[in-house]
């Protein structure tokens, strides 16, 4: 028995390092993007190669986003088939929040919150596959750079309440669209 705790203890620190070196390895090396949508852990952007525009069915790597004070830049740029040139994007900008974030909410005391961290998709009006999957930030916000059309809005997660239901949106080239919505969390 004695002779087997060394080699326990041995194999266990070799697990652990595999484990940790996962951790710390495999989001970077997760592709993202593509026709399936495949989505970046929390706290990754998927970057495409290139200047992000790229077809629609484009794969990119997970990668931690750099971190500056400036304005910021589109966590996604998603693209049809028919685009022919940037010239034909627009912007997208959201700002989710959610409330009540308590059962009682006081005088002085906010009683909603950002929608952080949820996976929503995006969909085109005339119906079909999500045509971009973007995950909300700490504050509750996107910013995309989408195709000129007609879009909506919506989560990921099936659920009736605490979740966003569709929001329609429409994207001009060229242009800014920006929208702010609240997602009823069911909490009375």
């Amino acid at each position: 028995m004695l002779k087997l705790i060394p080699k326990l203890i041995i194999i266990s620190l070799i697990l652990s390092g595999i484990y940790f070196a996962y951790q710390f390895f495999a989001p970077r090396l997760t592709p993202c993007g593509g026709i399936a949508g495949l989505q970046c852990p929390v706290g990754f952007r998927c970057q495409f190669p290139g200047d992000g525009t790229g077809r629609w069915d484009m794969m990119g790597k997970c990668a931690k986003p750099p971190q500056t004070n400036s304005t910021p830049n589109p966590t996604a740029v998603v693209s049809s088939p028919i685009l022919t040139s940037s010239a034909d994007l627009g912007r997208f900008q959201a700002t989710i929040t959610k409330s009540p974030t308590q059962p009682v909410c006081r005088e002085g005391e906010s009683c909603s919150g950002p929608f952080a961290d949820e996976v929503l998709n995006i969909f085109a009006a005339t119906g079909g596959d999500s045509v971009a999957t973007v995950t909300t930030d700490a504050k509750g916000e996107i910013d995309v750079m989408l195709a000129a059309g007609k879009y909506y809005l919506q989560s990921a997660k099936s659920a009736a309440l605490g979740s966003l239901r569709r929001s329609d949106f429409i994207i001009n080239a060229g242009q800014t669209t920006a929208i702010t919505v609240n997602v009823d969390t069911g909490i009375r």
